[in-house]
């Protein structure tokens, strides 16, 4: 063990070299290796900025103003009080992410990836609480120290054992997220049970909008949903 350690340790040295990465790529298995390696930091060097771009064209509702039509830059910039060349510039991110697509006219309009995001139940606003999560990561080191409550834990205090009573909003906002997200769950689950052969499923504890009678739409079974709630 300790020999192969070392000797991990050293071709590690030897990547961290850019010598050695020069002469690396340059061989033909080692240009490919450099390639993928090179392609995969560069994701993680800009998964941050996509990441914004996303939660931009998700919190303006640009995404689903798309849905009646392309817009022009200076009609979406006019709706939402942004300078047109800016409105532009996060188009343009958009289209390079795949969630839009630039028309010749100059004109965006939503791409298939744009769309299959706002077929996803509960996506949207999984999406907008990430800019809390974003704000506590500002200052990384803090945020692993613990040295203060984080946004997040403000924004779902139900989920991080918040002491006392809860107030009714932030309930509310995590019931309504966990119900959303319960559907794509429920129909997974659905399709995973031997259910050949059978006319009706019931769910015992139905969630609110999660129930079974809703995840069996659109085939032959009869959903019955059957909500225990605790006295």
């Amino acid at each position: 063990m300790p020999r192969r350690a070392g000797l991990t340790g050293w071709i590690n040295r030897q990547i961290a070299k850019p010598g050695f990465q020069y002469f690396a790529s340059a061989l033909p298995f080692g240009r490919s290796m450099a390639r993928r390696d090179g392609a995969d930091i560069f994701d993680l060097l800009q998964g941050f900025v996509a990441a914004q771009v996303l939660g931009a064209l998700v919190e303006t509702g640009i995404l689903r103003a798309l849905l009646d039509g392309p817009r022009s830059a200076e009609a979406l910039g006019f709706r939402h009080d942004v300078p047109a060349d800016r409105m532009a510039q996060l188009l343009r991110a958009g289209a390079a992410l795949g969630l839009l697509k630039r028309r010749r006219d100059g004109a965006y309009a939503l791409a298939r990836k744009g769309a299959a995001i706002l077929g996803v139940p509960g996506l949207e606003n999984m999406i907008r609480h990430n800019s809390e999560f974003y704000a506590d990561m500002a200052d990384p080191m803090a945020l692993l120290r613990g040295e203060s409550e984080t946004r997040l834990a403000r924004f779902w205090p139900y989920v991080f054992g918040s002491k006392g009573e809860v107030a009714p909003e932030a309930a509310d906002r995590y019931s309504t997220l966990m119900a959303e997200s319960q559907v794509l769950v429920a129909r997974d689950t659905l399709k995973m049970l031997p259910l050949k052969g059978k006319q009706r499923v019931m769910d015992v504890g139905a969630d609110r909008a999660c129930s079974c009678s809703k995840c069996c739409g659109g085939t032959r079974r009869r959903g019955e949903s059957c909500s225990i709630c605790p006295r």
